[in-house]
């Protein structure tokens, strides 16, 4: 019996069953969002969607917008994105405010 043959159609099977047979079809939209958005958790994602939405939004408006978080976890957030290069700060300290980097 052909033992390698006979793994790698089993191997085959369990792929295609797993991204191929999807009942939602998500799987094309899997590698782009994947990609567009590798490395951030959840709260990091709806603090850059906000972003993009709302540039140039100070950090005491995204706490609003994003449901009351509080200011402490908004800067930590922000600073998390601005390191990754998704977000920068332009303006001064009173009227500034945060973009979205366009790559």
């Amino acid at each position: 019996m052909d033992y390698k043959n006979l793994f790698l159609k089993s191997f085959k099977t369990v792929l295609e069953s797993q991204f191929f047979n999807n009942s939602n079809n998500n799987t094309i939209n899997l590698g782009i969002n994947e990609g567009l958005n590798e490395g951030l958790n959840e709260g990091l994602n709806s603090m850059l969607t906000a972003i993009i939405h709302n540039p140039g939004i100070q950090a005491k408006k995204l706490s609003d917008i994003l449901g009351a978080r509080p200011l402490k976890t908004i800067e930590r957030q922000i600073k998390s994105l601005t390191d990754k290069g998704h977000i920068e700060r332009k303006g001064s300290k009173k009227t500034g405010g945060y973009w979205p980097v366009k790559n």
